[in-house]
């Protein structure tokens, strides 16, 4: 028979960067950490255990059914033995295990966990088949949603197994971190990495967020310090060391951080450039929000296209850089589809009245089209800023346009009698 294992969905990655921890916390230092021992037998069992004769006949043509993958079969066969059970605990144990295997493969989860509770309750498994039953028991419970009963099978599993796996202990804190109760996690998450040779790295990062998750922010500090130490060209985790810094209200520490992994070349993601971003502008410093753009799309990081470009010209928006935004709406109308940024970098060049420039951004906004229910507006605009240039007649011929246009028919009259005036 396959021997089932705990789904991997229910661990963090085992492939990490292994780390060495040694952490004391406000919380962990009272984490008390179990005595591994051999693994015992427990009760007695027969080593030469067979099945009789009766049962036997059966279960050899559900266990040929279960390797054929024909589980339905495995149930059929299987179900008048779990009606009017096995004389013996063997035969009884072993006909439960195979019955859950077959509804776990079902996708049957809460069958199998009741089929794998009834032969753990045997006893008369062969060692490493009980050690095996409980772990996937927790994972039946799991994959069925019981958290609760998952969380009762664990610590059940606690007391009946010697050679505890580290990584159950890590399951425990995730299941108690999905049921809210982040606090009550951060013992099973450090036992795990204090019991396995070596614990890795996503186990030290969870730890440090659930200290994060109760606002524990300088013990999280802790932990991720440890993380960055084992990965200290991990770019994502140096940015999560940097966000527990703000967090923790040590803004100097955090951006010192964050000018130290850009200066290191460490950005070269995507996803990196923005959280870099972000960071710098949530908290208010949006000069540096929009500097980390532009570097990224000059190295290569960050791809040029409208939506960036607008990012960074409303961070310079908010630095209160006129000149800088004007640039940005401009790259972005270079790449867009639209000549809406065209008409923004206009308006922001008439603000600064910087009237030349501002009449080819309207015109390139007028060209590349697309402007919907501003194109009216557009008009106006280019001839105001002809108007403001002393271009009278091409400023008569956009606002004659502009009046075409019932949104901006008013306005445009009242600057050609402006205009008019000084023809």
């Amino acid at each position: 028979m396959a021997k089932l294992l705990i789904s991997g969905a229910l661990f963090l990655s085992l492939t990490a960067t292994a780390v060495q921890a040694g952490l004391e916390t406000s919380l962990t230092k009272n984490c008390a950490i179990p005595e591994q021992t051999a693994q015992a037998e427990g009760r007695k069992k027969d080593k030469d255990a067979q099945l009789e004769e009766k049962t036997y006949k059966i279960y050899k043509k559900a266990q040929e059914a279960y390797q054929a993958k024909d589980f339905p079969t495995v149930i059929t066969l299987l179900t008048p033995l779990d009606e009017k059970p096995p004389r013996k605990d063997y035969d009884k144990a072993m006909v439960q295990n195979l019955l859950a295997y077959a509804y776990s493969e079902s996708d049957d989860y809460a069958n199998a966990a009741s089929h794998i509770e009834q032969a753990l309750a045997t006893g008369a498994l062969p060692d490493e088949q009980q050690l095996a039953g409980w772990q996937n028991l927790v994972t039946f419970y799991l994959q069925a949603e019981q958290n609760e009963a998952a969380l009762a099978a664990i610590d059940r599993y606690f007391t009946q197994v010697k050679a505890v796996k580290p990584e159950m202990y890590l399951v425990k804190a995730q299941l108690l971190s999905k049921l809210e109760r982040p606090q009550d996690a951060i013992c099973p998450a450090y036992v795990a990495i204090k019991l396995h040779p070596q614990p890795k790295l996503e186990w030290l990062r969870m730890l440090a967020d659930l200290h994060g998750e109760i606002d524990r922010f300088e013990d999280a500090i802790l932990v991720q310090k440890e993380v960055t130490a084992a990965a200290p060209d991990n770019s994502e985790q140096l940015l999560h060391l940097a966000n527990l810094y703000i967090l923790a209200q040590r803004d100097s520490d955090a951006f010192a951080l964050l000018a130290d992994i850009e200066q290191k070349g460490l950005l070269n993601k995507e996803k990196d450039v923005k959280n870099l971003a972000t960071m710098y502008w949530n908290n208010g410093q949006y000069e540096k929000s929009a500097g980390a753009l532009e570097r990224g799309i000059a190295r290569g990081a960050l791809k040029a296209n409208e939506a960036t470009w607008k990012s960074i010209a409303q961070a310079w928006k908010q630095a209160n850089n006129g000149e800088k935004v004007a640039y940005a709406y401009g790259e972005a109308g270079k790449l867009a589809s639209t000549g809406e940024a065209f008409l923004f970098q206009g308006e922001k060049l008439s603000e600064l009245k910087q009237w030349d420039k501002a009449i080819v951004a309207y015109q390139h906004a007028i060209e590349k089209g697309g402007l919907a229910k501003n194109e009216g507006h557009t008009w106006l605009v280019l001839g105001y800023a002809q108007f403001r240039n002393s271009d009278f007649k091409a400023a008569m011929k956009s606002l004659e346009k502009a009046a075409t246009y019932p949104d901006s028919k008013k306005e445009a009259n009242d600057v050609m009698q402006q205009v008019k005036a000084q023809l």
